[in-house]
């Protein structure tokens, strides 16, 4: 298994390094967090955890047997982090 960071992951100043340590030190995973937007690719798991520098993301990947794509990464919204408590 290895990790694709796609630019558009990068599009909010986050590191492919800030990514990989929210998804390794997370404080919430949510499996299927939201139908995929692109047809033929499976629903994206969401992520929350600290960047480098402790700002908590929102990381969204989904898998491609057998990598993992990080499609997105950014600062954590208050909306992203209610949807995980429903």
């Amino acid at each position: 298994m290895k990790f694709i960071f796609l630019p558009s992951a990068a599009k909010h100043g986050y590191t492919e390094t800030d990514a990989l340590n929210a998804i390794k030190n997370y404080h919430r995973h949510k499996p299927r967090f939201e139908q995929s937007r692109i047809p033929n690719l499976p629903d994206p798991d969401l992520y929350i955890g600290p960047s480098l520098k402790g700002d908590l993301l929102e990381v969204m990947v989904y898998e491609v047997t057998p990598d993992i794509v990080i499609f997105h990464c950014m600062k954590l919204r208050g909306k992203t982090y209610t949807k995980t408590l429903q």
